[in-house]
């Protein structure tokens, strides 16, 4: 918890829990944000959603639904 920065980034011996291998046969897909550093993506079953939205970049909504997600995006208002 003392460490944000973009995955790859991390000290030696740290992952983002992301990484961590699933259990096999784990056929849960986790959607999530609330971390702008690691951005929008989708891996296997992983979708993030936190594109910075609050940092005026852009945000993100998933289509979860379908067998594979389908990621959107808008340009977030600035006050």
């Amino acid at each position: 918890f003392d460490y944000d920065c973009t995955p790859g980034k991390q000290p030696a011996g740290l992952s983002p829990w992301f990484q961590v291998p699933r259990i096999s046969g784990d056929r849960w897909r986790i959607v999530f944000g609330h971390w702008s550093y690691a951005g929008a993506w989708q891996k296997g079953a992983h979708v993030a959603l936190d594109s910075g939205c609050v940092y005026g970049e852009k945000m993100t909504m998933a289509r979860i639904d379908l067998a594979q997600a389908v990621l959107y995006q808008t340009a977030c208002q600035q006050d």
